[in-house]
């Protein structure tokens, strides 16, 4: 009787603790949550994808973080900001899985080493001439012979720049004006300054405010008059949203829904020029101490940056692009368009 009772006891007790150690464990940290929400996490897919920041990629990924998107998609974005000149070792190194950068560097230094895909526009082509208020300069062809400032020879203003000017005006850049490279956020500085003649670039919202609001400079012409003025084009990207090809072909649908919540981001930013007035977007882009004239022709800029034509007709434009480079002789190998962008199967 007594060892019944005992046994009793014990099974008593052990009852008692297997109903109450979970709890104290979980109270003191000792187990997770009872949702599991790191093997959540474990399990779904991350995306990484780099951005020059300010860049319309780069705002529309902060967008979708900030409005928890991404986790509404089935994936996990982790945006990592990222300069022109890193862009190519980035994509064929597998620092990220997506990228923003110049679209004839994606296909001249990018695919040889690992194929790539376009899958979303990044930015579009809107790249003016700037030069100083008191210059007597009224157009580009003014500039003939003089220094002009521009970005990083592989970077997206540049590239684009080449082609256009060699297919629509007959002219080699580097033997038509004086070419000096610099980075994006020099260009005003030594246009200030008078070390170059005029700038060819600052092809963002940002970018062109600043010029134009803060600096004070005028704009003389723009790529895209002389691009789409004989109607070949309706838009073509300055900067392209790309991928490895093994990457997209791996994850397509993955792919897919980071398109999709691309374009929606894109969609919000158009519609809210006011995410400008958002103070962590003002310090990513330097605005902190930005002028009200300079944060106005920003959101006076948006919508035209973010309307985009549908991606069937981008795809179909940006490759007869493509195949203008390369009649140009400013493109070698030009794969066919399925393997260049992410189509519909």
């Amino acid at each position: 009787m007594a060892k019944n009772k005992l046994a009793l006891i014990i099974a008593v007790i052990f009852l008692v603790l297997f109903i109450l150690l979970p709890a104290i464990a979980k109270k003191f940290g000792f187990l997770g949550n009872d949702n599991n929400s790191s093997d959540s996490d474990n399990k779904t897919p991350v995306v990484i994808v780099g951005a020059i920041p300010p860049s319309a990629l780069d705002l529309a990924a902060r967008v979708i973080v900030d409005k928890a998107w991404d986790k509404e998609a089935g994936f996990r974005l982790e945006l990592r900001p990222i300069f022109p000149e890193a862009s190519v070792p980035a994509i064929t190194g597998g620092t990220v899985d997506i990228i923003g950068m110049s679209p004839l560097s994606a296909v001249r230094l990018v695919n040889d080493q690992k194929p790539v895909k376009f899958i979303a526009n990044g930015l579009k082509v809107d790249c003016p001439f700037f030069v100083n208020k008191e210059s007597s300069t009224k157009s580009w062809q003014d500039l003939r012979g003089k220094k002009l400032g521009t970005t990083s020879e592989t970077g997206p203003s540049f590239t684009t720049f080449q082609v256009v000017m060699k297919a629509k005006e007959g002219v080699d850049v580097d033997e038509y004006f004086k070419i000096s490279h610099s980075s994006f956020a020099e260009l005003i500085p030594r246009l200030l300054k008078g070390e170059i003649d005029g700038a060819y670039g600052r092809c963002t919202e940002v970018g062109i405010a600043q010029a134009t609001e803060d600096a004070g400079f005028k704009i003389i012409g723009n790529i895209k008059d002389i691009l789409f003025r004989d109607g070949e084009f309706q838009e073509l990207m300055t900067d392209g949203v790309v991928a490895p090809s093994a990457w997209v072909n791996a994850n397509y649908d993955l792919a897919i829904k980071f398109q999709d919540t691309l374009y929606r981001a894109y969609g919000y930013i158009k519609e809210h020029p006011e995410i400008y007035d958002d103070p962590e977007i003002r310090k990513a882009y330097a605005l902190e101490e930005a002028k009200a004239e300079v944060l106005n022709k920003i959101k006076e800029l948006v919508p035209g940056f973010y309307t985009f034509v549908d991606w069937e007709q981008l795809v179909e434009d940006q490759y007869k692009f493509f195949e203008l480079a390369q009649k140009e002789g400013l493109l070698d190998k030009l794969p066919s368009q399925e393997e260049l962008f992410l189509l519909p199967r």
